[in-house]
């Protein structure tokens, strides 16, 4: 099973390069964290936020809401940090595919 990805907006260029590797991102632009968790819960979806205090509600806490805490600044490192924590697999990319995705940003 894929591994689907909710960002929160602190978060925004990780969600752009989630989607241009083939993960199943959202972006979720607003700042209510309660539709975020609806959205995340029923499309049974891992939130990514670098908010350190959404890691410590009681759905986290309890098993029912998948999170990963984003600690690096650099969307590149910030990828690395969720395939570490969630075991996916990205797949390998040359230099040049690497500068035409860079380019048609």
């Amino acid at each position: 099973m894929e591994i689907k990805f909710v960002a929160d907006n602190n978060v925004g260029k990780l969600a752009r390069w989630l989607r241009l590797i083939g993960y199943d991102t959202l972006f979720f632009e607003q700042k209510d964290d309660a539709q975020m968790i609806k959205i995340a819960l029923g499309g049974d979806r891992v939130i990514l936020t670098k908010d350190a205090q959404f890691t410590k509600r009681r759905l986290v806490a309890n098993g029912t809401l998948k999170t990963i805490h984003i600690e690096q600044d650099d969307p590149r490192l910030q990828v690395q940090e969720v395939g570490f924590c969630s075991k996916f697999v990205v797949p390998p990319i040359s230099s040049s595919q690497l500068i035409m995705i860079v380019l048609e940003f």
